[in-house]
């Protein structure tokens, strides 16, 4: 079960002066989890493996946070899941969670769908920071050899399409050593998270972003399977973060952006057709 996340007060991010007369700082979620976007997620599958048992039902709460500092129970996304082709089901999970996994009434949808569902927080976190979240066709994956500009995608920045058989690396670029596009393209490919700011962002948001970068992402290394670079297509955003067929931008590049693109991040790192370590 999900369970309502107790009220709670934590003078210290709370930021009260020694004398206790007035606030210092405001509330937000994003200072109290230091700019992550706390969610609680319950999971009912068929069984203990991930890879054959199914997973049947999903339920994600967002914890939220009011004008005084207190946290509480956000807005609840549910649904039932229907089973992956050759999914195992154990008669014993069954027993235990009371599931029909074939019940008229259960009103299951496909995997997919389902993630999208519960994955709607991360819009919400877009909105909240002044962000568009956008889903993208997949554009092909041919190697080519010329040099490519963003004209040659439908999407700025680009998402997915053609690209040069030699992906960019992971790691941070320096402005005006980022690579082609024709490269990036094929890191994203990888399922690598590229997050972008245009040329002539302040140093400080800038660090802002390495730090973001470094931190540790799905219990892995630090910048795993990320780039940071200056933006090379003329985007027209400040800041975004890019991953196959998938991008949040922001017009303006504000602290709240760094919480909808470490959302972003988490969710879609990995999400591409090709794995590669």
């Amino acid at each position: 079960m999900v369970r309502q996340a107790h009220h709670e007060r934590n003078p210290c991010s709370v930021g009260y002066s020694a004398a206790m007369e007035e606030p210092l700082t405001q509330h937000t979620i994003a200072a109290r989890f230091r700019g992550y976007l706390p969610m609680v997620v319950d999971v009912e599958t068929g069984g203990f493996d991930p890879i054959r048992h199914a997973l049947l039902e999903i339920a994600a709460v967002v914890i939220e946070m009011d004008a005084e500092g207190f946290v509480r129970r956000g807005a609840t996304h549910t649904t039932h899941v229907v089973p992956f082709p050759g999914a195992l089901l154990d008669p014993k999970s069954l027993e235990i969670t009371g599931i029909i996994v074939d019940h008229p009434l259960r009103l299951a949808v496909e995997a997919r769908a389902a993630l999208d569902h519960v994955f709607a927080p991360v819009r919400a976190a877009a909105k909240a920071a002044g962000c568009v979240m956008k889903n993208f066709p997949d554009e092909g994956a041919v190697h080519v050899a010329k040099k490519l500009t963003v004209a040659d995608f439908k999407t700025n920045p680009p998402t997915s399409g053609d690209h040069n058989i030699n992906p960019a690396q992971d790691g941070v670029y320096a402005p005006g050593n980022e690579p082609e596009i024709e490269n990036w393209v094929h890191t994203l490919e990888h399922g690598r998270i590229l997050l972008q700011y245009k040329p002539d962002t302040a140093p400080g948001r800038i660090s802002q972003l390495q730090t973001l970068f470094n931190e540790p992402v799905l219990d892995s290394g630090n910048g795993y399977h990320s780039v940071l670079m200056q933006n090379n297509t003329k985007m027209p955003f400040e800041v975004a973060a890019v991953a196959w067929r998938h991008y949040v931008g922001c017009p303006e590049f504000t602290d709240q952006s760094l919480a909808a693109m470490r959302e972003f991040r988490r969710v879609y790192v990995d999400k591409a057709p090709e794995q590669i370590p």
